[in-house]
């Protein structure tokens, strides 16, 4: 078994064909809007102004290694043998309120772009949130970059289906 400890973006987290699958034994995703979500959102308001303040001041463009950064804590997988030419898998030891986390902000923001009618954005995010559907053959399960445990399942695709509405829309 090979351990690695490296710092990562979230480009480089999903920018890839990659499924993170979290066991059944983990717990249910437990973020609640007051201990979790809120104080994330106010990192990122903070970022977004930090990096808007960089891009107003700068001359050309700012690399990726002067933009502002955030911590989210560290996550642990297990590399899952699998066939030559399917997407890689990799089973989520620690981590996954992050990585769940993460998901759901990036569809989001994709979500929001695409409304705003911003497709070339929107699509780049979209490429962090869902596998390509040539890699995944279709199946909506193999097509999200993060497959929660059994139990949040069904919230979880109707948190990451856009513009869907009400219980039904989760249910397939």
């Amino acid at each position: 078994m090979t351990i690695s400890a490296n710092v990562r973006t979230p480009e480089q987290l999903f920018g890839r064909s990659v499924r993170y699958v979290v066991p059944a034994y983990q717990r249910r995703y437990v973020w609640n809007e007051q201990d979790q979500w809120e104080p994330l959102w106010e990192d990122v308001e903070r970022l977004v102004d930090d990096y808007l303040d960089l891009l107003r001041g700068a001359e050309t463009q700012v690399s990726e290694d002067d933009a502002p950064k955030h911590f989210l804590g560290a996550v642990v997988f297990q590399q899952e043998v699998t066939p030559a030419g399917s997407i890689e898998i990799r089973r989520v030891i620690d981590g996954q309120q992050r990585l769940t986390t993460l998901q759901i902000l990036l569809d989001a923001v994709q979500e929001v772009y695409e409304q705003q009618e911003h497709k070339l954005e929107a699509r780049r995010l979209q490429r962090l949130v869902l596998n390509d559907e040539l890699d995944t053959g279709g199946d909506e399960v193999a097509g999200y970059k993060v497959w929660p445990s059994e139990n949040d399942q069904q919230e979880f695709r109707f948190a990451m289906r856009n513009n869907a509405t009400g219980p039904r829309a989760c249910s397939q």
